[in-house]
């Protein structure tokens, strides 16, 4: 650490080691222009430079104080020194907190001005004043002509009101730690730094938080900022934040870039959950345990975040995510200007939400996507219905399917119920083209109805399905007639004639990276009376 001697006339520079063996005053000011800089320093030529004055000013209090040495942050950085600078900004919190006493100098506000000059000073609005304002234990506020407003103690109340920051810890009276994530970025949402970069360094030391000084990585800082939080801290009011008017369909990933989206949220706290897994960033986004609800609405889960309503302390803190495609356990964080605040608690989830950059493309995701038939009509001996007739598919759902025993251990096949007949294959492989014909199950009613159902692939590596009233012709003439329909929540209902078709698929990503989609097929007459097969039977024929 290099400190100037205040005792010196020329603004001596003297370097010490260990800044706890040296006591010290600190400045807090707002940059402007003809700063004192350290090469300046070196050559002797500061004294016609504007920013002179307040180191002077620093330096003859000290001297008052009985303080020995001061620190200046324009003079006594060597800012060429990408090392210095690194080391300098990681150690500015704890700088001020070891000081003896902070200067604070208002240099927009006259002593004569300060019932409205006060409040308005550019002081309150700058980022790095923010941790000068907590750090130190002790700080005296002065006026444009170094004249004493009075000390932190003093001015505590209005210091609060402004800052939106608890007297108690202004006055050091409180932890840090006390204070949820959330409230913490609230007191930077209305501030302001002249590097974008700038807006995650200053807020290190609120957070007990390191990392190196990146300058050209722009909003990406304050990502690495809130990753570096996510390793010592399981506050999940990291995540509650909100955005004012984000353009329309932006998404995002859990963390954001920038405190702003914090000014409202500030109330938000976590509960201490100690049983939950801990989250963590991975090359898959970030690994979290969430509250689920059953099903989405609309396409989005409303899920929850371990915070309780601030305000009623029952039900939880929600953000909107949305499944990223079909990928399994994948999603984005959508409506960036929502947050719920009474989400349910739901069902524990581990998901991955994505925070951004590009992602490969659905059918490059799996090595195979294939389809298992699972569920269909069943015509049992000396009943009327449908059977199979047939299945036709071409040579690419013909490869053999080597997942049937994973699928058996992973439950997903029962209930079979035997409807397809011997010698007939029950797996398809589908293309990875997209709306291309995999497979046709071509069912005959013992009354001479037929309905064949065909089945194929969709965008986003989904499947897709299509019938017709018809069984005769070959492959070829299904791929003419095939219409994909893509299935909405895992389903579709096509009307044909007297019956509906009703085709579910459940999508099960298996150990080797395959992809199946299991099927069942529903044909039922559109009274849907399963339990009055007569009935059913003389509708379908025509009879009353």
């Amino acid at each position: 650490m290099r400190l100037l001697d205040v005792n010196s006339a020329d603004l001596r520079l003297v370097e010490f080691s260990d800044a706890e063996s040296v006591e010290y005053s600190i400045l807090s000011h707002t940059w402007g222009e003809g700063e004192v800089l350290f090469a300046d320093i070196q050559s002797g030529n500061f004294k016609d430079k504007a920013g002179y004055l307040k180191i002077k000013y620093t330096c003859n209090q000290a001297r008052e104080h009985g303080i020995p040495y001061a620190w200046v942050d324009t003079c006594c950085i060597d800012k060429s020194s990408s090392a210095e600078l690194s080391e300098a900004i990681n150690s500015m919190y704890s700088w001020y907190q070891a000081a003896r006493v902070c200067y604070v100098y208002l240099a927009d506000v006259p002593f004569g001005d300060a019932n409205s000059g006060f409040p308005k000073s550019k002081w309150f609005t700058r980022g790095w004043t923010l941790q000068e304002l907590i750090a130190p234990r002790d700080a005296n506020f002065y006026s444009k002509e170094w004249t004493n407003f009075g000390t932190k103690v003093e001015l505590v109340d209005i210091l609060s009101v402004l800052t939106g920051i608890d007297t108690g810890i202004l006055l050091g009276q409180v932890g840090m730690e006390t204070q949820s994530i959330a409230r913490r970025m609230s007191w930077a949402s209305k501030r302001t730094t002249t590097r974008v970069e700038d807006m995650a360094y200053c807020l290190m030391g609120l957070f007990g938080v390191n990392m190196p000084m990146l300058y050209g990585e722009g909003k990406r800082s304050f990502i690495r900022l809130q990753e570096e939080i996510m390793k010592t801290s399981d506050d999940m009011s990291l995540f509650a934040w909100r955005r004012k008017d984000p353009p329309l369909g932006l998404e995002s990933g859990l963390l954001t870039d920038s405190p702003r989206d914090f000014q409202h949220t500030g109330d938000v706290f976590p509960y201490r959950n100690l049983s939950l897994e801990p989250y963590s960033a991975t090359n898959r986004g970030i690994s979290i345990t969430l509250g689920f609800p059953d099903r989405p609405y609309n396409d989005i889960y409303i899920a929850a975040l371990d915070c309780p309503n601030p305000k009623t302390y029952e039900r939880c803190v929600g953000i909107c995510l949305k499944r990223l495609g079909s990928r399994d356990q994948q999603f984005t964080r959508v409506r960036l200007d929502h947050l719920v605040m009474d989400a349910p608690h739901g069902t524990p989830q581990t998901v991955y939400v994505r925070q951004g950059g590009p992602l490969p493309g659905p059918s490059d995701v799996y090595h195979q996507h294939w389809i298992a038939l699972r569920e269909g009509p069943v015509k049992w001996e000396g009943q009327r219905g449908f059977h199979v007739h047939s299945i036709l598919y071409g040579p690419a759902a013909s490869l053999p399917f080597h997942a049937t025993s994973l699928l058996s251990n992973w439950n997903v096949t029962a209930p079979y119920r035997g409807w397809i007949p011997k010698g007939l294959k029950r797996e398809y492989s589908i293309f990875k083209n997209v709306n291309t014909l995999a497979v046709v199950i071509c069912f005959k009613h013992t009354d001479g109805a037929a309905i064949s159902v065909m089945l194929g692939s969709g965008s986003d590596a989904g499947v897709t399905a299509d019938a017709t009233l018809c069984i005769s012709g070959d492959l070829q003439y299904f791929v003419s007639q095939f219409n994909p329909k893509r299935l909405s929540n895992s389903r579709v209902s096509i009307v044909l004639g007297n019956h509906t078709v009703t085709v579910d698929a459940q999508r099960h990503v298996l150990p080797g990276n395959i992809l199946v989609f299991v099927v069942d097929i529903k044909i039922r007459p559109h009274d849907d009376s399963d339990a009055h097969p007569i009935k059913s039977k003389r509708k379908f024929l025509g009879l009353r």
